[in-house]
């Protein structure tokens, strides 16, 4: 059914059956039975009910009535144009029409004067069109079928939808919204189906639609009757697996929803990952420090919180610094001239470790962080570590291994199971060791038993066009060699694409399994690393170049990015509605 405006009551008038050929006739209040079919005709009557002010409902070709027969079956009607402003509706054979008939065609049973109408929990988006649910009682004598409204619809707008969207799902967490209801007083202007209390099953609709980046869509999701007191929406991707801070709006008010009525929600609109520069930038070039507007950095090598909400960093080649919650940046220990220090780890007491990368040294720095205490020299290059949440420290070493570092003694064991060089590490909530590579372009969980697991990348060669791959087959993307991963709140998982230039992120299946869940890329595009490759901006339009740390700020819902040796910059990356 077509969305125009105004909501309806419908009239279809049934005809005698008749052998001859004729014309067509809908100002005869009969059914009709032309050329081996039955036609049938409905009218629209407006009525107090609103879903858009813009205009009416009419039918359209295509629509579904299904019509219950003296044969004690539901036969579903076609609607092959308008008439004189007169929906016509056909089927095959002569059908001659009893008791009930319902819109859209479906699952509908008729027992004993009981008409049962099916909610689906599935929808496919049509734009401007809606099933909006309506019954009819038949009165033979009266030779028409009088449609009227069982129900109601929540009208949902959403703006900016994100990238890999194709799903809306609503929930109501105390009613049953689809499946068979029991349709009462049908037969009178007051028929209704109510929406019937339990959350194990039916309390979940889905409207599929078609993946459109940055797009805008209405959708009406028909209801039965009744007040809801917890509504929520939400966004997901082909495969069902959450869009990447999609916005999931709960209702806590109680929504109601009546016969003939619309139920407005407010719009929900998408992210907007934008990019601007934090610190430094291509004109700056300078390690100075200071105030934002100020100060400058190298090239960061590395980014760790502090418990204070403190950034800190290691700046190469020798600098560890620190950007506090002041807005200042300050250095605070130089490292001998033939360090070059790499990734940084800040603990529950902050205090701070980083590698010397080239000399195979892990350090650890306490307060007032004037000065450095070797905690360990590793068989190989050290290059990025992490904390776990027990307070062990794991390092990524060029010798293919993950050592799991005691910081109050030094010493380390091995945890294997990578065939190339691990660079970024970060641990999830279920202590997962998961790492990037620069040989193997992919991301990867150590298992902790000699082996790995492939989360995302085909481990193959660098490509000129690197696809995000199939929703829900992560190791059909196009991985680059990276150093810098992160984890959110929900453990996605998040990380800078050094050889691609761009911010992606691993958003795990329903059940947590990040195999068979789906790579996105939300800000960043160009493969170009080199000083050409500089641009703040939203998304895609923004640009980054030689990218080799990341970290995650969960209350503020942004990202810090070390934009390294061209850009000569410290890039944020904010969330936005």
């Amino acid at each position: 059914m077509k969305k125009n405006a105004l909501m309806f009551a419908v009239m279809a008038a049934a005809a005698i059956a008749c052998s001859e050929k004729k014309e067509i006739t809908p100002e005869v209040p009969a059914r009709q039975f032309i050329d081996g079919k039955t036609v049938l005709f409905a009218t629209m009557e407006q009525t107090k009910a609103s879903v858009d002010e813009a205009g009416s409902f009419t039918w359209v070709a295509g629509d579904k009535i299904s019509v219950y027969t003296t044969g004690g079956e539901f036969v579903d009607f076609t609607c092959t144009g308008i008439k004189d402003g007169k929906g016509v509706f056909e089927a095959e054979g002569e059908v001659t029409v009893d008791e009930v008939a319902a819109y859209p065609a479906g699952s509908h049973s008729y027992t004993d004067g009981i008409l049962t109408f099916n909610f689906p929990s599935d929808y496919e988006w049509v734009d401007g069109q809606t099933n909006v649910p309506l019954v009819a009682h038949f009165d033979e004598g009266a030779g028409e079928i009088s449609f009227r409204h069982i129900g109601g619809v929540m009208k949902i707008s959403y703006s900016d939808l994100p990238v890999r969207a194709a799903q809306l799902v609503f929930t109501s967490a105390d009613k049953r919204i689809t499946g068979d209801f029991t349709v009462s007083a049908a037969t009178t202007s007051d028929a209704v189906a109510e929406a019937e209390s339990g959350v194990d099953e039916g309390n979940v609709v889905t409207i599929h639609f078609p993946e459109e980046k940055g797009s805008a869509k209405v959708f009406y999701v028909p209801l039965p009757t009744g007040v809801y007191d917890d509504i929520k929406v939400a966004l997901k991707d082909a495969a069902g697996n959450a869009v990447p801070f999609a916005v999931t709006k709960a209702h806590s008010a109680k929504n109601t929803i009546e016969r003939r009525t619309v139920l407005t929600m407010p719009e929900l609109k998408g992210p907007k990952y934008v990019v601007t520069t934090e610190l430094g930038g291509p004109s700056v070039k300078n390690q100075n420090d200071g105030t934002k507007a100020t100060a400058g950095v190298n090239s960061v090598t590395g980014l760790s919180w502090d418990t204070q909400g403190n950034l800190w960093f290691t700046d190469r080649n020798r600098l560890l610094r620190c950007y506090g919650t002041d807005g200042n940046v300050k250095t605070y220990q130089s490292a001998a001239a033939e360090n070059v220090i790499w990734g940084i780890a800040v603990n529950s007491a902050d205090d701070v470790f980083y590698c010397d990368k080239p000399n195979k040294k892990v350090y650890k720095s306490v307060a007032p962080y004037t000065s450095q205490t070797l905690l360990c020299t590793l068989p190989n290059q050290a290059i990025c570590n992490a904390f776990d949440a027990d307070g062990n420290l794991y390092v990524t070493c060029w010798d293919k291994n993950v050592y799991k570092i005691n910081t109050s003694t030094g010493s380390y064991e091995a945890i294997t199971g990578l065939g190339a060089n691990p660079n970024g590490i970060v641990i999830n909530s279920k202590g997962e060791i998961i790492v990037t590579g620069s040989g193997f372009r992919g991301i990867a969980r150590l298992n902790g038993d000699g082996t790995n697991s492939t989360l995302a990348g085909k481990y193959g060669a660098k490509v000129t066009d690197p696809s995000d791959g199939e929703a829900g087959k992560p190791k059909t993307a196009d991985v680059g060699s990276c150093f810098g991963v992160c984890v959110d709140e929900n453990d996605y998982i998040w990380w800078i694409d050094y050889e691609y230039c761009r911010l992606r992120v691993l958003v795990p299946d329903d059940n947590g399994d990040y195999t068979k869940g789906t790579v996105t890329t939300v800000a960043g595009s160009t493969i170009k690393n080199n000083g050409e490759n500089y641009a703040d901006g939203t998304g895609t339009a923004a640009k980054f170049s030689y990218t080799t740390a990341i970290v995650y700020n969960p209350d503020k819902k942004e990202f810090f990015i070390a934009d390294g040796a061209y850009n000569k910059a410290l890039r944020k990356v904010k969330v936005t509605w």
